[in-house]
């Protein structure tokens, strides 16, 4: 299971290799406002996030139950 310092590096990996792509992205030299999405693009991205988003979640949740799990031994250590 990734961490989110994984998921991360990952996620900002996957749409920096997406947006290299010129059918999913199209990267106007003018400005980044004219840069955008294409209408493939924009679909591949959100397969992406919907597939990212379940892993995200539990990596979270892992985090979550892991600190509370320290929180209460260091708090049964100091008693």
């Amino acid at each position: 299971m990734m961490d989110s310092e994984a998921l991360r590096a990952v996620v900002y990996a996957g749409i920096t290799e997406l947006t290299a792509i010129k059918k999913y992205y199209y990267h106007s030299t003018v400005g980044p406002s004219y840069s955008h999405f294409t209408e493939e693009g924009e679909r591949v991205i959100l397969d992406y996030i919907k597939v990212m988003a379940p892993l995200i979640h539990e990596a979270e949740e892992r985090s979550l139950d892991q600190r509370a799990k320290d929180i209460v031994m260091q708090t049964l250590k100091d008693k």
